[in-house]
């Protein structure tokens, strides 16, 4: 990409220019047009975060129900044999 880019101002520095001088004038009437967009988005994402990290919990709390499960049942599994011995 940036090799891309590169490339590009090297072959044409007065198209580069141009982009660079009209970026540098729009900024200002096209930031607050895309504030909403970029807070919508991030929005989006930290809810996505906070979904994500519930769903590791209630896995993790399961995970260890049934870890916990596994050993109750090798320990009583040992009680049997050692009384059957």
């Amino acid at each position: 990409m940036f090799n891309r880019l590169k490339v590009f101002c090297q072959n044409n520095p007065g198209k580069a220019i141009a982009i660079g001088i009209g970026a540098v004038v729009l900024a200002p009437t096209l930031v607050p047009l895309l504030k909403p967009a970029a807070k919508a988005s991030l929005k989006t994402g930290v809810l996505f975060y906070n979904k994500a990290k519930e769903s590791l919990a209630e896995t993790r709390e399961i995970l260890e129900d049934i870890v916990e499960e596994a050993k109750a049942e090798m320990a009583a599994e040992q009680m049997q044999k050692d009384e059957d011995d």
